[in-house]
């Protein structure tokens, strides 16, 4: 596996951060191809690809982001499970289906790459301070 991790660290440490174009009335986020547009060339460099294929089992439609080494074949391997049953308005059903799809493709690729994609707003919460949050 030294080989996918090596290429994988060389990749991460060229890819910049990939700027947020497309906005929504609650936040901001790189649309897929954007991020497709700006990753494949350096996959190509480093000698990696990625396969994201949707499996179906019981329970739910799950999203298989495999990343590989193409001269070794080592591959590390991510699951998502995307959800259903979600209402989007003026959507239909196959709609819907489409944009989890997108949705989750677009996370699941950033995350098995260890690349940034969006602006963490995890620490912009309105939530007050608790007592013991003083090194925030």
């Amino acid at each position: 596996m030294k080989e996918i991790y090596k290429a994988l660290a060389a990749f991460q440490q060229e890819c910049p951060v990939i700027v947020e174009e497309k906005k929504t009335k609650n936040y901001k986020y790189a649309p897929l191809p954007d991020i497709m547009t700006v990753i494949n060339p350096l996959l190509r460099k480093h000698g990696l690809g990625f396969t994201q294929l949707i499996q179906q089992n019981a329970a739910a439609n799950v999203i298989e982001t495999r990343l590989f080494h193409c001269e070794t074949g080592q591959a590390l391997v991510s699951f998502a499970a995307i959800r259903s049953g979600v209402d989007l308005n003026g959507m239909n059903p196959y709609q819907v289906d489409g944009a989890g799809i997108t949705y989750y493709r677009r996370y699941a690729l950033s995350a098995i790459l260890g690349i940034v994609t969006e602006t963490d707003t995890d620490a912009s919460s309105t939530q007050p301070k608790q007592k013991g949050d003083e090194f925030f």
